[in-house]
């Protein structure tokens, strides 16, 4: 099958994987087409140059880049498209670009991937309904996600799942899933009217792990395994260290350490997909570019690790959520958004469960305790004394309420 580049860049996109294929920087703000009706007016070419100045400046967290270069290496590797990454995002991407035709290698810098979580968000496809979930007003929804996001969201992202999520879960069902034997498990949420908010995102969801271990890797290891036999390649213990550039400033391939920690150049031909992980271990990532109050909930309380298991152990010393691959891209030329960060996180060491009230040390309420779990942490953050923990109350009369919330959150605590 032939593929362009800018139908791979759609493909892979609606997969998950963060696209760095071709030149990573955008057009500066003076090089951006003027729209009709400004023809006339007057520039002013000082305002520009220095505003293109300041976003060209790198803040202190990205730091330099390493002095390597292909000279350095001991091997080059060409193919079509490389994947940074083989957790969910990359796995997606890759099973993506290698179903349209893509030589395609995928490497991840420790032994195995890791992910959380049991269920992936799904929207309107055909084996949902079919498994009972209701059919949902797609512009009714993204307006509840993105209000309940706290608008801290990307509405095209939100618009993207919910047009094309549907699609790609009848597809990889079809081409994967069912004939390796790990159909999803469709979860039904309450029966409430759809006007309400509390509990609506659990129509959403299909869970891939019905052993209760909260873990997506049987998911991701069937996608590896998929990749393997329609002809990808997947590399562990192979680290990306610096994005490849031709003159023009067009990323064209990657510079990553072997297990043995020598040089390898990975040459592509369409393109580099960055699927690298978090900066929650980089505290001057972290400092910079998150709201103070939750740089220091996370510097306090981050119960984070790399998802390990018997099956997927951490086998390198090296701390992975560093924030490599956000900086590799930056070296490249990548402008960091300047977005608000998602209130989204929680610890180890706890959950949240659906309870009738929930308060502060002085035994104030301080939010609808009906919202999704997931906007709990933006409550809890902005707690004013700085003890970012709630206290719940339950009923004395022993009533279980884990079975009020089908998929109950981790709390902050």
């Amino acid at each position: 099958m032939s593929m362009d580049r800018r139908s791979f860049i759609k493909t892979a996109g609606m997969a998950g994987g963060a696209v760095a294929a071709g030149a990573v920087a955008g057009a500066a703000i003076a090089e951006e087409k003027a729209p009709e009706w400004s023809s006339g007016m007057q520039v002013d070419e000082a305002a520009v140059a220095a505003i293109n100045a300041e976003v060209a400046e790198k803040p202190a967290w990205v730091g330099e880049p390493p002095a390597i270069s292909v000279e350095d290496c001991i091997e080059t590797i060409e193919c079509d498209v490389l994947v940074v990454g083989s957790a969910l995002a990359g796995c997606l991407s890759a099973y993506s670009a290698v179903n349209n035709g893509a030589k395609t290698i995928m490497i991840e810098r420790n032994g195995a991937p890791h992910i959380s979580g049991s269920g992936i968000g799904f929207f309107n496809s055909e084996y949902q309904k079919a498994g009972g979930q209701r059919e949902h007003n797609v512009q009714q929804v993204m307006n509840l996600v993105i209000n309940e996001a706290n608008l801290r969201v990307d509405p095209a992202l939100v618009a993207l799942w919910a047009y094309h999520s549907g699609e790609i879960l009848d597809e990889i069902e079809e081409n994967v899933l069912q004939p390796a034997g790990l159909p999803g498990n469709i979860s039904i949420g309450v029966p409430l009217d759809p006007d309400e908010l509390d509990q609506y995102i659990y129509d959403f969801h299909v869970d891939f792990d019905g052993s209760g271990h909260d873990s997506l890797e049987a998911f991701d290891f069937i996608f590896h395994d998929w990749i393997r036999e329609h002809g990808g390649e997947i590399m562990f213990e192979t680290c990306t260290r610096k994005l490849v550039q031709d003159e023009s400033g067009a990323v064209i391939g990657a510079i990553a350490t072997n297990p043995a920690g020598e040089y390898i150049y990975f040459k592509t031909a369409k393109g580099v997909i960055m699927c690298a992980g978090s900066y929650a271990a980089n505290e001057e990532m972290v400092k910079a570019l998150c709201y103070p109050s939750m740089a220091n909930f996370i510097r306090k309380y981050s119960g984070y690790n790399a998802k390990a298991t018997e099956t997927a152990p951490v086998t390198i010393e090296e701390r992975m959520d560093d924030g490599l691959g956000h900086r590799m891209m930056m070296w490249a030329g990548a402008i960091f958004e300047e977005i608000d960060p998602s209130y989204q996180a929680w610890s180890n060491d706890g959950y949240w469960i659906a309870a009738p009230l929930a308060v502060n040390n002085k035994g104030q309420r301080v939010f609808n305790e009906a919202i999704s779990s997931l906007s709990t942490s933006f409550h809890i953050f902005e707690l004013p004394d700085g003890a970012n923990y709630l206290w719940q109350i339950l009923d004395s009369s022993g009533f279980d309420f884990r079975h009020c919330s089908p998929c109950p959150a981790q709390t902050m605590r």
